[in-house]
């Protein structure tokens, strides 16, 4: 269910955590870093090329922050357009998400539910929203199980990036990750559509492994830790194997979190 790497100034990802984020969702990549002229944005369908990239101008730029995704599809089709990062309202904002947005996608529209989020539904809210301490904690409650970074250079915010939903990912060495996909290597990645029947399922939260035929090979959720074994989510917060945690709506004009 993707991930996001963000690095604060002077600090910088290894390629090796790199490429197991890449590994564990391979459905494209995208990167922000901050420059002297504004941020700089690239997007890509291939793993090695977006790490170069991002290596490359992230090395150039050391002393600002920046930041680095990679997709699993959830919502909207697989294609560069739906990668991360994306514009909010200008391209004096950008946006990166992991997780599941509870919002309605309009049949047809081959946009993913962060697109729609960072297109339509936060400029129209406005990014004050993230400057507002009752606000800003609604927001992250109505997307609870999910974590956003936005970077911004605005001028005009107390801040020039924000993470939401903060406490839900790690902070390693510096570095904010949304989830621990970065500390494994995904041994299917290469044919990740293909899995070898005599292979094990290997859980993150908890190092258990499990046959194909066994239980979490059904359900998807490791019966040790309760962790889906798709995107590495608590059970409880997954969207994968459970439709009630899109529950909850927000309400935009007054900033109220109702059940929808």
């Amino acid at each position: 269910m993707c991930i996001i790497c963000y690095s604060p100034a002077d600090t910088i990802p290894s390629e090796t955590e790199l490429v197991n984020c890449n590994s564990n969702n391979p459905d494209g990549f995208g990167w922000a870093v901050r420059t002297p002229n504004g941020i700089v944005t690239g997007k890509t369908m291939d793993s090695d090329s977006a790490i170069d990239q991002f290596l490359d101008l992230r090395s150039r730029h050391i002393g600002y922050d920046a930041v680095y995704h990679a997709r699993i599809t959830t919502h909207g089709v697989t294609a560069l357009e739906n990668n991360h990062p994306f514009y909010v309202g200008d391209d004096r904002t950008i946006l990166v998400h992991n997780g599941m947005l509870p919002i309605d996608i309009a049949k047809g529209d081959t946009r993913s539910d962060t697109r729609v989020f960072a297109e339509s539904i936060l400029p129209s809210r406005g990014l004050g929203v993230l400057d507002k301490p009752k606000a800003r904690r609604k927001l992250e409650k109505w997307m609870t199980g999910s974590k956003m970074v936005i970077m911004s250079s605005r001028g005009d915010l107390r801040e020039s990036s924000y993470i939401l939903n903060e406490s839900s990912g790690v902070w390693d060495q510096g570095i904010w990750f949304s989830n621990s996909s970065y500390t494994y290597l995904n041994k299917w990645w290469q044919n990740y559509a293909v899995v070898d029947p005599a292979d094990s399922l290997w859980c993150i939260g908890c190092e258990t492994e499990w046959g194909q035929d066994s239980e979490p090979a059904y359900t998807g959720i490791c019966s040790t830790c309760f962790t889906c074994l798709d995107c590495y989510e608590s059970r409880d917060y997954c969207f994968c194997y459970n439709p009630n945690a899109s529950q909850y709506t927000f309400d935009y004009d007054d900033t109220e979190l109702v059940r929808g």
